[in-house]
């Protein structure tokens, strides 16, 4: 589900290898990472994920650390399978655009629902 609403966003371009990352440890932590995006997420980290970016920066180390870390949680057995709870939706009887006016004491607050149905 994440992937499906979320890759198109990341897809070639530079945070492409960071979706791969925080999707494979996510998976991971749920006992729930697929071979596909193991194999994914330690295609990015075996390549040196954006080199240039992070040759010169302060950070580098333990950025290199934080994915030498990652890369041997992906190694290792995962957790068991954890229960993932089905999303739930919030029904209100608003429409786009309808308005809401609320009086506190002496000072008028302003809301209006923009949401896109």
């Amino acid at each position: 589900m994440m992937f499906d609403a979320y890759y198109k966003d990341f897809e070639g371009g530079d945070d492409e290898a960071v979706f791969w990352f925080a999707m494979a440890l996510n998976e991971w932590k749920k006992g729930r990472l697929s071979d596909k995006e193991k194999k994914r997420a330690l295609k990015f980290i075996e390549a040196g994920e954006d080199p240039e970016i992070w040759s010169d920066h302060k950070d580098a180390e333990k950025r290199k650390k934080t994915l030498d870390d990652l890369k041997l949680k992906l190694l290792s057995e995962q957790p068991a399978q954890k229960m993932i709870k089905k999303p739930s939706s919030v029904v209100s009887g608003w429409k786009a655009g309808d308005l809401l006016a609320l009086k506190i004491k002496r000072l008028y607050l302003w809301a209006t629902r923009g949401l896109d149905e």
